[in-house]
């Protein structure tokens, strides 16, 4: 029931290909459905996951090629793959009805009463080699796809973020710009203050590594956003303002982050580390702002306020700087007369029994008179 068509769909609607937007994902047949989906969602997003009942692969050969050769063991790591079908199940349904902007699709192997080779035909139509595997549409093109079961809970929210603008909650995010055009690539650049840094990306719709430093992204410009101006240039290579204006900036390789202020490129970052972003931010006189917990944290460690003496006059100043020099000469004296009756025992210990008495009885003479 969960997995069935809204009341408001019109009848027949599954069976015809449509995709509601802001409802349960629609299960896809066969081929001719999923054409008939991809003709209504237009040049909208169109999110896919095909997987199954029965298998989860992790998507990462050496994991799923592993031999398991105890029985207790291949229980226990068929029923975490499972739990973690059915996180992911949980995950992608939840999207389908927050998020109102994209259409949602499914197709389960063996979970309908499709033929097995319409399953098969579907399959090899949309290039699928790997259980689970989700993959985002726009426009009748496969923008990017992400193959097995691990993190693909976090490949929903990254492909939902770069390619609509939204988190699986529905929220529209705002702190990062998207620039489409040179007017508005000039206007964000050289109209901006000058005593801000302007941070752009520039990557392609395809490219698995601009998807992925995207979340990154959008955390530095909430981290920076009292310093600096975050916009994103993405697009395809080939077509319209987008190859002349990565020609003029000489762009060879994406992701590529762009450091401007005052309308002069001040520094450039080519490749997908988190860490090198931050230390590329943090190189240009930029500091985040701290998180509300560092804020509690540092008022419950904030000592209190201590309270002023009064100042004294100027004679009785003279006369407690005097008191403490004198008290300070008198330690030093006790603290030279201890070091010399300690010194003087370690002598008279090392001189033997068998010498003159007179030599003892000078040492006798000099300690008394020391301590006189």
């Amino acid at each position: 029931a969960a997995e069935a068509a809204p009341a408001s769909a019109p009848a027949g609607a599954e069976a015809a290909g449509t995709v509601p937007l802001g409802s349960a994902p629609v299960q896809i047949r066969s081929v001719a459905e999923w054409e008939a989906a991809l003709a209504r969602a237009g040049g909208g997003l169109l999110v896919i996951k095909v997987d199954s009942e029965t298998v989860w692969d992790t998507g990462i050969p050496e994991q799923d090629d592993v031999q398991i050769h105890y029985q207790a063991e291949a229980k226990a790591v068929h029923e975490e793959r499972m739990a973690r079908g059915n996180r992911i199940k949980q995950a992608f349904q939840s999207a389908a009805r927050a998020v109102g902007t994209a259409a949602f699709a499914r197709h389960t192997v063996g979970a309908g009463d499709e033929p097995p080779s319409d399953s098969s035909a579907l399959r090899r139509h949309l290039g699928v080699q790997v259980l689970p595997t989700l993959q985002f549409w726009r426009g009748g093109r496969k923008m990017w796809e992400h193959r097995g079961a691990v993190n693909m809970e976090s490949a929903i929210s990254d492909g939902l973020l770069f390619y609509q603008g939204v988190t699986t909650a529905g929220r529209k995010v705002t702190e990062v710009a998207t620039i489409n055009s040179r007017r508005q690539f000039a206007e964000f650049v050289v109209h901006s203050p000058k005593d801000r840094l302007q941070v752009v990306l520039v990557g392609t719709a395809t490219a698995t590594p601009c998807v992925r430093i995207f979340p990154a992204m959008l955390a530095l410009a909430r981290n920076f956003a009292d310093q600096a101006s975050f916009a994103r240039l993405v697009g395809d290579p080939a077509r319209g303002d987008f190859a002349a204006i990565v020609r003029d900036l000489r762009i060879m390789e994406v992701p590529t982050f762009l450091f401007f202020r005052g309308g002069v490129e001040v520094g450039r970052y080519v490749g997908s580390a988190h860490a090198d972003v931050l230390g590329h931010m943090l190189s240009f006189g930029v500091t985040p702002l701290p998180s509300p917990r560092q804020l509690q944290r540092s008022a419950v460690q904030q000592p209190p306020p201590q309270q002023q003496q009064p100042s004294l006059p100027p004679q009785q100043q003279q006369l407690q700087l005097t008191q403490q020099q004198q008290q300070r000469m008198q330690q030093l004296q006790q603290q030279q007369q201890r070091m010399q009756q300690q010194q003087m025992r370690q002598t008279q210990q090392q001189i033997p029994a068998d010498e003159d008495e007179p030599r003892r009885s000078t040492w006798r003479s000099k300690e008394s008179n020391l301590l006189k």
